[in-house]
């Protein structure tokens, strides 16, 4: 039984957490036009960052909450300004494309930074 109350409770959790990134896909395509398909490898950064503060630093849970949004925010802030930015009025393939490059260079980061081992999450 406690099994099952377990399986659901983490079942719930991941649903939540699709959601959430599909709510993100659709509030940005929607307020941007760009249809942004490096989404995934920034929610995976976030997780590592947030994984790295928590094990190395010791930090708690609710000051890495913060400063991993602060990490998030900058990011979004840098990658629009300095990539997105440039390709106002191109065509939507080349938005499409520098996306799907975006995403092939942070995964690689992230490979290359944390290297692709199973963790567990603190």
């Amino acid at each position: 039984m406690d099994i099952l109350i377990q399986v659901i409770i983490t079942g719930l959790a991941t649903g939540g957490l699709y959601g959430l990134i599909a709510l993100a896909f659709v509030l940005i395509c929607k307020a941007t036009s760009v249809l942004n398909l490096a989404m995934g490898e920034f929610m995976t950064l976030g997780a590592f960052v947030c994984f790295t503060m928590l094990t190395q630093l010791k930090a708690p849970f609710y000051l890495v909450l913060v400063l991993t949004l602060a990490a998030a925010i900058i990011l979004g802030i840098v990658v629009e300004r300095l990539i997105l930015r440039p390709l106002i009025g191109e065509p939507v393939i080349s938005v499409i494309m520098v996306t799907i490059g975006l995403g092939v260079i942070l995964k690689g980061l992230m490979y290359m930074i944390w290297t692709p081992t199973f963790r567990n999450f603190p």
